[in-house]
């Protein structure tokens, strides 16, 4: 996993695979990591992203290559859809965690090597299955909100085991997790 930091002095970043090098310096310098999960994806995997862009470039490559005007229409209404959107996935991306570091005392999610939410062990109240878009976790901590948890997350199935364990909650199973074994 790499060097805790903590210790005062300089720390060396984590090494971990798919750990942005921000998220690495940060993650270096909080104390008692026991586990590190990457958020594998980017901005620019959002479906509200993606989809209307590759639609605008699969468009407009066909209407340009077969002179087709329909076909390049909706290439640049498409377009026009994913310059619309992408202020919205990029606002929202911010508040994404871009790695989460269980550590002995709480769970700590970071953007970008910036602290988004630390959540005591003790402030958890429950685990519950999501399957919105790309959410399927989401922690409740007891003073309300909650923690959402992507399935770009490394070892998301690990990381939920780990989370029930600590604060002491029940672990549901994910539907999708009985499709898969069931």
């Amino acid at each position: 996993m790499g060097v805790t930091g903590g210790m005062g002095g300089a720390v060396e970043p984590v090494r971990e695979p798919g750990l942005r090098a921000a998220d690495a310096r940060a993650i270096a310098a909080i104390e008692g990591i026991v586990a590190i999960h990457p958020n594998e994806l980017h901005w620019w995997n959002n479906a509200s992203f993606a989809l209307p862009f590759l639609a605008a470039v699969v468009s407009l490559a066909l209407g340009l290559i077969a002179g087709l005007a329909e076909a390049t229409g909706f290439g640049l209404f498409m377009l026009g859809v994913t310059v619309l959107t992408s202020p919205i996935v990029i606002i929202s991306w911010r508040r994404t965690p871009t790695a989460i570091a269980v550590t002995e005392a709480a769970l700590v999610t970071l953007h970008a090597g910036r602290e988004l939410r630390r959540l005591r062990w003790d402030e958890v109240e429950s685990v519950r299955t999501a399957d919105y878009d790309e959410v399927r976790w989401r922690v409740f901590p007891r003073e309300g909100g909650h923690l959402s948890l992507e399935s770009g997350i490394a070892r998301l199935p690990a990381l939920i085991d780990e989370v029930c364990t600590r604060a002491g909650v029940e672990r549901p199973t994910h539907e999708r997790e009985l499709r898969e074994h069931g």
